[in-house]
């Protein structure tokens, strides 16, 4: 072989090497965002359980499951196409369906966030709070869920995780707070 050759062989190696290595990280940072993410799900799920009946616990749960089948309609709807069409385009073509997504979650967001008001105002119980306040906060959580997916979109899955780090180490100390404060109302958990 030739020093050409050999060069060749090391380059195409490197490259190999380094891609490998990008698509590990993206990897790791991917299970990190949805560690982080799950651990705060659980967490307020977890203490809602113990400072609740077991009626006021299942009407958590129903509010739950409903933000849990939009969110998994809103970034269906929103990011993946997006990411799917065209993630591979360069970051100024791929602004503009940005925005559409960043709208899109933020309108469905929003009507959805309304119709969980409006079933929450037909219960006289739990379920009405926690609907409620789900449907206030709807809005918001489907453009965090947005967000993070973009991020994914963009491949910078640091950002992603970055932002579900945020949010947990806000709930955690919320959670905290509530806690020292000897509060015992799940609905100020779920608040947090």
């Amino acid at each position: 072989m030739n020093r050409n050759t050999d060069d060749l062989s090391t380059q195409n190696f490197q490259k190999r090497h380094t891609r490998h290595f990008r698509l590990a990280k993206t990897g790791l940072w991917g299970l990190v965002d949805q560690g982080l993410s799950s651990i705060t799900n659980l967490s307020l799920s977890v203490i809602i359980a113990r400072t609740s009946t077991p009626s006021d616990f299942g009407a958590y749960s129903l509010a739950f499951v409903a933000y849990t089948i939009t969110m998994g309609i809103v970034v269906n709807t929103s990011t993946i196409p997006i990411t799917i069409r065209h993630g591979a385009e360069s970051l100024d073509k791929f602004r503009i369906q940005l925005r559409t997504a960043v709208s899109t979650g933020a309108g469905l967001g929003l009507i959805s966030g309304l119709l969980l008001v409006g079933v929450g105002l037909l219960f006289n119980s739990s379920v009405r709070g926690y609907f409620l306040l789900f449907g206030v906060m709807m809005p918001f959580l489907m453009l965090q869920a947005v967000w993070r997916y973009i991020y994914f979109a963009l491949r910078d899955p640091k950002i992603a995780a970055l932002c579900d780090g945020v949010w947990a180490l806000f709930q955690t100390i919320a959670f905290a707070v509530l806690i020292i404060r000897g509060d015992k109302d799940p609905f100020l958990f779920a608040l947090s």
